[in-house]
């Protein structure tokens, strides 16, 4: 699939603008693995010529050696006797005098090897590159490792970049760039599957239904997302078993840190530090009742849809997966799946819809769990604006009047219910359509409307 490459435009515009800067500029570009961080630099590279330098694993020297050679490449002249970083850009700083953007991509990769790196190029940026027009951009993989030991307040390097860019997994107006032949309601499937990472989407073929992509790219040990889980928790943890314990419940439906850890086997205690680590990679959120001001009672859920869809439908049926036997977890997906679905339509409701909807006119947005009733989203007002509550349903002949009013009957527990209360129905499509009933077209419409540059499919079908 070619990706169109619109969907980080406002990246690339970011990007581009902090380049022509006609100073030393340093940036650090940092997101999760697949999201699309080398992509976006080597259009800059494209746009903007450059020097693009991949790290390994082999350490300082092995890759200062080969940045080396880079260099002398791009110089056109023999490679210098050394293999200090410092040096080597030096010496480029002193040849090249006019702009130049330099990235060194996977620069985590030099960390973990070597923790004496930070304070080497902390030397870089302060003695060797200040005078000349370089554009340095150290990007990485590894997010916690990125935010600590590049962006933490005890990093030598903290303080001195110019910027920070984190890219994130694209939202669901998106999606269309990828399956244009879809319709908006088989893109949620898409969505609800695999996320906002482009190289997942990049694996499910357009016009093919979501449970055939299944079948071939994730189900089949062939397919190319069937390791995929495995692969991202080997480059991000030493014991990946373990947070694949952690994840599995939580998946599951396990959402308070003390069953979490009781279904894991570990003290309550020391579960929210692996909770943060899994946070840090955006594979975990904590959720918090938008009555509970004072964030003290959290339910955890797999944030990242890839991860949480392999741990529902994958993980427990992997036995019959690696022998490709797939008759049985088809038959719990086709049943399942609808319900799947429909959890991530409300996340995606409550999430990037109703702020775009809403346009900010709320003090606080999420959803509400009372003894008597819950409810998927609430937006308390602020001053003079109405208290929005929010049903999100995934069927396609809802009846909209019956549902509104079951909705205005179950806030009536809500504490901060107002007279001028606002109450919104959400669904794919409805059979019954009454006020304040939203279905996908009408999504697609507000989308357009207040994010022009976004695309979607035409039809909800």
């Amino acid at each position: 699939m070619v990706l169109n490459f619109a969907d980080r435009e406002s990246e690339l515009r970011a990007l581009e603008g902090w380049v022509h800067s006609p100073k030393f500029e340093f940036l650090v570009m940092f997101g999760r693995r697949r999201v699309g961080k080398t992509y976006l630099l080597k259009r800059l590279l494209e746009r903007q010529g450059g020097l693009y330098f991949l790290c390994d694993r082999g350490g300082t020297e092995r890759n200062a050696a080969r940045f080396r050679e880079d260099v002398a490449a791009l110089l056109g002249e023999p490679p210098i006797a050394s293999h200090d970083f410092a040096v080597i850009l030096r010496n480029l700083a002193k040849k090249h005098r006019n702009s130049l953007v330099v990235v060194i991509d996977e620069f985590s990769y030099l960390v973990e090897k070597d923790d004496a790196v930070p304070s080497i190029f902390q030397r870089i940026v302060d003695e060797v590159l200040p005078d000349s027009r370089i554009k340095l951009i150290l990007c990485g993989s590894s997010v916690g490792m990125m935010e600590r030991e590049i962006l933490g307040a005890r990093s030598p390097l903290y303080g001195r970049s110019t910027g920070h860019l984190r890219i994130h997994p694209m939202d669901f107006q998106s999606i269309g760039l990828f399956f244009p032949r879809n319709t908006l309601a088989e893109n949620m499937r898409f969505y609800a599957i695999l996320g906002g990472v482009p190289h997942h989407l990049a694996r499910f073929r357009d016009g093919t239904g979501a449970l055939e992509n299944v079948r071939r790219e994730i189900f089949s040990r062939s397919g190319g997302l069937y390791e995929e889980v495995d692969f991202l928790l080997r480059e991000e943890f030493r014991e990946p078993d373990f947070y694949k314990a952690i994840l599995s419940p939580i998946a599951k439906g396990k959402a308070r840190l003390v069953d979490i850890a009781n279904t894991v086997g570990i003290p309550a205690h020391d579960m929210p530090k692996y909770l943060r680590m899994l946070a840090s990679l955006g594979l975990v959120r904590k959720d918090y009742q938008v009555t509970d001001r004072q964030q003290r009672k959290p339910r955890y859920r797999v944030a990242d849809n890839f991860f949480s869809f392999w741990f529902t439908f994958c993980e427990p049926f992997k036995s019959d997966l690696e022998i490709e036997h797939l008759d049985r977890p088809m038959e719990v997906l086709r049943q399942d799946f609808d319900s799947f679905v429909g959890r991530r339509f409300e996340e995606v409701v409550r999430e990037q819809f109703l702020p775009v909807l809403l346009e900010g006119r709320y003090r606080r947005l999420g959803p509400y769990w009372g003894e008597d009733a819950e409810i998927d989203a609430v937006a308390e007002g602020g001053r003079g604006e109405p208290t929005t509550f929010v049903e999100v349903k995934w069927g396609d002949r809802v009846d909209g009047i019956s549902e509104r009013a079951r909705l205005m009957e179950k806030a009536e527990s809500f504490p901060g219910k107002t007279i001028t209360s606002r109450f919104i129905i959400v669904a794919r499509r409805f059979r019954a359509k009454g006020a304040d009933c939203i279905d996908l077209d009408d999504m697609l419409r507000l989308f357009r409307e207040r994010n022009p540059g976004a695309r979607t499919s035409d039809t909800s079908r």
